[in-house]
């Protein structure tokens, strides 16, 4: 059912007015990253340090707004979902999603290797953007238009890197960037 409403989403058009459009950009944006958060598995250790909370943290700005509002306190996993913002890739060691806004991406590359390699899904808004063709370091996963719709890309060698695990139904609806195979 999870992964219906995830395909719903994904064919949904981001049209319309210039302020109500962002509004619900925004909300289908924290849906997707609720719903993704569903099917990605964290290391044990990681649930034994927080067992009841996931933190979802913002690298130096909060961009969501009101759509990260929809999620907030909902569970993934039985765990609570908070909120945070770091100033610096240094204070993620407590995150266990870590977003990337758009004016954010140039900073989050330079500063990109300090990440240490804990399990913490790397998510990049690109969804302003022309796909990249190269992943960007420290990037687990990409926000992305397709057309009038979101879609996501998955770099499974920083999937690997940070020990988590993907859902194979997951992975289906991505676009898979492997530059190591």
């Amino acid at each position: 059912m999870l992964l219906a409403f995830a395909l719903i989403l994904a064919i949904v058009p981001v049209s319309g007015q210039a302020a109500s459009s962002n509004k619900k950009l925004n909300l289908i944006k924290a849906a997707f990253i609720f719903n993704i958060g569903k099917f990605v598995t964290w290391p044990d250790d990681i649930k034994a340090v927080r067992p009841t909370t996931l933190n979802i943290c913002f690298y130096r700005k909060e961009n969501l707004g009101r759509g990260f509002a929809s999620i907030n306190g909902k569970r993934i996993q039985q765990r609570r979902v908070q909120k945070h913002i770091i100033d610096s890739i240094s204070g993620s060691s407590h995150c266990d999603i870590l977003l990337i806004p758009p004016s954010q991406l140039s900073q989050f590359s330079t500063e990109s290797e300090q990440l240490p390699s804990s399990p913490v899904l790397t998510i990049a808004d690109m969804t302003g953007q022309q796909p990249n063709q190269r992943p960007y370091p420290g990037v687990t996963m990409d926000l992305v238009r397709q057309g009038k719709t979101i879609g996501f890309e998955v770099n499974l060698t920083e999937v690997r890197a940070r020990q988590l695990a993907m859902s194979s139904e997951l992975l289906k609806l991505a676009r898979i960037i492997d530059p190591e195979p």
